[in-house]
C-alpha cells in the first residue's frame, strides 16, 4: 500500500497476524524498515514488486528494535536477494540483534514459538543515535524512543512527514493506543519517549502492530501523551 511518494507499507501475514513493514525509496536506493519473521522474505519481495520497486534496488534494512518479529526476516531476505544488505539499529539493541546476548523477549503465541528455532540473528553494520539523519529518501531522522526495548527507535520521514513508530505505539482501526505493560518492559520510559514525538509535524503514523493512522494524528498523539503523563505520575508515586 503506497502511502506517499517513495513510501509504502508492506503487510506481512503469519497465522492471521499482520505486521506492517515500511519500504522507502528514491532514485538511488530502497530501504526496508523492519523485516518480520524468518520466512517473510517472499512476502517482502512481492510487496516491493506491487510498490513498483525491484528487489535489486534494496540496499539496507533499518531495525527499530530487537524483537524477533522485526529482525527474523533479514536473513531470509538476504538469501532471496542473494547478496548482503546493510543493517542499521541502535547500539543498545545491537548485541541482542547480533546474538551476543539473548533477546529480552522470548514469548510468542504457541503456534509461532518455533520461530526461535529458525535463523534470526544478524550483523548490525551501522549503529544509530538519537537525532541522526540518514541522507536518503528525502531524509530519515532517528528518534530514540526506549521503553519497549532499551534501544527502540522510531523514524521520521522528513519529506512526507510520516512517523514510523515501530512498537512505540500500537493502533487499532486507525486509532493510536497507549503502550501496554504486557509488551513494554520499561513502561515509564516508553511513556516519556512519546513526549518527544510532539515536536514533529506528523501527517501519518505507521504502527508495526495496527498499520496506518491518518486521521487527526497530532491530536491523537497529544491525547496519548496526556494519558501517558498521568500514568507516569502514577508510577512515580509508587502506584505499582
Amino acid at each position: 500500500m503506497n502511502i506517499a511518494e517513495g513510501a509504502a507499507i508492506i503487510p506481512l501475514e503469519i497465522e492471521g497476524i499482520i505486521l506492517n513493514s515500511t519500504l522507502v525509496w528514491d532514485e538511488h536506493r530502497a530501504i526496508l524498515i523492519d523485516a518480520g519473521f524468518y520466512g517473510h522474505g517472499t512476502q517482502i519481495v512481492e510487496g516491493m514488486r506491487r510498490a513498483g520497486v525491484a528487489v535489486e534496488r534494496l540496499s539496507a534494512v533499518i531495525l527499530t528494535h530487537q524483537d524477533i518479529d522485526h529482525i527474523g526476516g533479514v536473513q531470509d531476505l538476504m538469501e532471496l536477494a542473494d547478496r548482503p544488505l546493510s543493517v542499521y539499529a541502535h547500539a543498545l539493541d545491537q548485541p541482542f540483534i547480533e546474538g551476543t546476548v539473548p533477546l529480552l523477549k522470548r514469548e510468542l503465541p504457541p503456534q509461532l514459538q518455533h520461530m526461535f528455532d529458525l535463523p534470526y540473528h544478524v550483523k548490525v553494520n551501522h549503529t544509530l543515535n538519537d537525532g541522526d539523519v540518514l541522507d536518503f529518501c528525502g531524509g530519515v531522522e532517528v528518534i530514540f524512543t526506549p521503553g519497549h526495548t532499551p534501544g527502540h527507535i522510531s523514524l521520521y520521514l522528513q519529506t512526507s512527514r510520516i512517523l514510523i513508530a515501530g512498537d512505540a505505539l500500537p493502533s487499532i482501526n486507525g486509532e493510536l493506543q497507549t503502550p501496554t505493560n504486557q509488551t513494554t518492559p520499561d513502561l515509564p520510559a516508553a511513556f516519556n519517549s512519546l513526549n518527544k514525538l510532539l515536536d514533529y509535524d506528523i501527517d501519518q503514523i505507521v504502527c508495526y502492530h495496527g498499520g496506518l493512522c491518518t486521521e487527526n494524528v497530532q491530536e491523537q498523539l497529544r491525547r496519548i501523551v496526556e494519558h501517558s503523563s498521568v500514568e507516569t505520575a502514577f508510577f512515580k508515586e509508587g502506584g505499582i
